[in-house]
């Protein structure tokens, strides 16, 4: 009895740990858009302040890497991976979310950003990877229903200006979900993903130098800080962080808790779009809101996946993908807890399985 109890309370005590890690991650990878629309204002250069952010990301995820001893030995193969990473993730995505945040609400956009989870569980479906269920279509029928009443709600396109930004916008999930599948059919076993996600920011940042060269879109930063330097080094040191927390979340708690990030980050996000930017949310905009939300809830196929790999893993969606910094499928070298190693080889091995 009294070792019942002991385990009871362990397990309630892991369960308010992992809550409490997924609020702190959903806090910080959610400050993100908001944060990028308030540099995207005050600096219309969305190659400048990509390069800037995923440097500084680069530089802190790489640090954090080095301190614990786990940056990998590259290889042809690894820096092939990290350089199709940075391209995607870096020039593609972070590019256009700089773009595009100026010209809608920031809480739109982190909204816009669930679309990934649909977009990677209709190709799947298209491929033939998952089974088609009624509930798996209810929930594609729902996804396309909020994004289509975002379209057409009167107060988002007065704020935008023209419809077609949502449009627009609709690309940034798109080339997210191509950086999940890149992560899924590259990631190994023993890979440290904190120390990739630094490798390809940096990557992708030197990509981004001849292309900020070409259009002269350079950002000359200040020593002084003013509201633009604390924007980037704050849009940086959360992504940074987030992704730290979520290796740490993945190896402690396993990808169960990990999957549900990103709803976590998309209401952090629109918390955060009221509070920092003064946004308020129209009805149109809070119904595609839960509409996207249920909708992302029943093409997740939970449950069947627990019972592929014991019910230690769970679908993630391949990867929750929080702008500027990812959140992980992979975990670090140096994870000496048995479990950790278990859930890690768990979840790798259904990866392999899905493709």
């Amino acid at each position: 009895m009294v070792h019942q109890s002991v385990s009871d309370d362990s397990d309630r005590m892991t369960r308010l740990t992992g809550c409490l890690r997924l609020l702190a991650i959903g806090a910080l990878f959610g400050l993100s858009v908001p944060l990028s629309r308030l540099a995207a204002e005050i600096e219309s250069h969305p190659v400048g302040l990509a390069l800037w952010v995923n440097m500084l990301v680069g530089a802190m995820c790489l640090l954090i890497a080095v301190c614990r001893r786990s940056l990998p030995i590259m290889h042809a193969r690894l820096l092939r991976f990290v350089c199709l990473w940075g391209m995607l993730g870096v020039v593609g995505g972070d590019v256009l979310l700089f773009w595009v945040v100026p010209h809608l609400p920031a809480s739109t956009v982190s909204i816009i950003l669930v679309c990934e989870g649909f977009i990677v569980y209709a190709c799947l479906l298209l491929r033939g990877k998952v089974r088609t269920s009624r509930r798996s279509l209810i929930g594609l029928v729902m996804g396309m229903l909020g994004i289509l009443m975002l379209i057409g709600n009167g107060d988002t396109i007065a704020t935008a200006g023209e419809p077609v930004w949502i449009l627009l916008a609709l690309s940034i999930p798109a080339v997210f979900a191509a950086e999940d599948f890149l992560i899924c059919s590259s990631m190994t076993e023993d890979s440290d993903f904190l120390a990739l996600t630094g490798y390809s920011a940096i990557l992708g940042s030197m990509m981004l130098l001849p292309v900020a060269w070409f259009l002269n879109d350079f950002i000359a930063l200040s020593w002084v800080p003013s509201q633009l330097e604390i924007a980037i080094v704050c849009i940086a040191l959360s992504s940074a962080l987030g992704t730290f927390l979520m290796v740490q979340l993945m190896v402690n708690l396993g990808a169960l808790y990990g999957s549900q990030t990103g709803y976590t980050i998309t209401f952090a996000g629109v918390v955060w779009s009221i509070v920092l930017l003064g946004e308020r949310l129209s009805l149109g905009t809070l119904l595609a809101l839960v509409l996207l939300i249920l909708g992302l809830l029943c093409v997740e196929p939970v449950k069947k996946v627990m019972n592929d790999v014991g019910g230690r893993a769970s679908w993630h969606g391949f990867s929750t993908r929080w702008m500027g910094g990812k959140a992980a499928l992979g975990t670090g070298n140096n994870v000496s807890d048995t479990a950790g190693k278990r859930v890690q080889t768990d979840l790798y091995q259904h990866v392999n399985r899905i493709q």
